[in-house]
């Protein structure tokens, strides 16, 4: 296993960047795997850190799993907020989760056999797809 060493600066720009997919998050509900990844590769400057190509794949799956637990508890929060408005539809919520977590399980089963690099790429187009 890896250590990926992150410099002060880069915990600096860690919380910026968090507190801009919250931000995003609390606001639209949207968008915020499309900034979390870059944010944490690009600005934080993970990428930058990789030396060897399996250290670059570790980075990698480190920013796409990390983002995606960060992203999963500040969508809780913004969800309490929005229960509390009595603004969710709790049939609709059941049948996603229902349906969600056999993907969840299936996709990171999937995602630990592919390689960061691909993922990425994969994670580009899919953006790309849903704009």
């Amino acid at each position: 296993m890896y250590k990926i060493y992150v410099s002060p600066l880069q915990y600096l720009l860690s919380v910026i960047s968090g507190f801009l997919v919250g931000l995003s998050l609390g606001m639209i509900s949207r968008g915020n795997s499309i900034l979390a990844v870059p944010l944490l590769l690009y600005f934080v400057g993970l990428a930058y850190s990789a030396h060897t190509r399996s250290y670059e794949n570790y980075v990698d799956h480190v920013a796409i799993v990390t983002t995606a637990l960060a992203v999963g508890l500040n969508a809780y929060v913004n969800s309490v907020m929005h229960f509390l408005k009595k603004n969710v539809r709790l049939k609709k919520v059941v049948v996603f989760i229902l349906l969600g977590i056999p993907g969840s399980f299936l996709g990171a089963y999937i995602g630990h056999l592919v390689n960061g690099e691909s993922l990425l790429f994969l994670f580009g187009i899919l953006m790309i797809v849903v704009a």
